[in-house]
């Protein structure tokens, strides 16, 4: 792959994938990210938003395979659907307790992601 593809594919202004565990913040143009390694080696890349209050996701943690926003706990699994450890928590609408999930790619030492003009990233739907 280019520095940029038709398909929206940018790779990412890093030195190195983030290993296991770790969590970057990364400036892609105007917009930020939080890229963070997965324990089998893969490489997630979430717009740097919590969906609660707006806080940085990358100043957060990666525990259980889950990544976790430092400002207030909010956990959520790698297609970024919010855990919800408190009955009083589940007011928030699903759609509003999503973080935004960008398609990624690792390619040896390089990490792409997809990035379209109409749309910023790509939710990636799990099942």
């Amino acid at each position: 792959m280019t520095a940029t593809t038709d398909g929206g594919w940018m790779a990412l202004p890093i030195a190195a994938p983030p290993q296991p565990g770790e969590v970057l913040a990364v400036a892609m143009g105007d917009r930020r990210l939080a890229v963070w390694g997965t324990s089998d080696g893969g490489v997630q890349a979430w717009d740097d938003r919590c969906p609660h209050r707006g806080a940085p996701l990358s100043a957060g943690r990666v525990r259980d395979g889950q990544l976790v926003c430092g400002k207030h706990g909010w956990r959520f699994d790698a297609c970024g659907h919010r855990i919800v450890p408190r009955e009083a928590d589940r007011a928030v609408s699903a759609l509003d307790a999503c973080a935004r999930v960008h398609e990624t790619r690792r390619e040896g030492t390089a990490v792409w992601v997809r990035m379209t003009a109409d749309q910023p990233g790509e939710v990636i739907e799990c099942r």
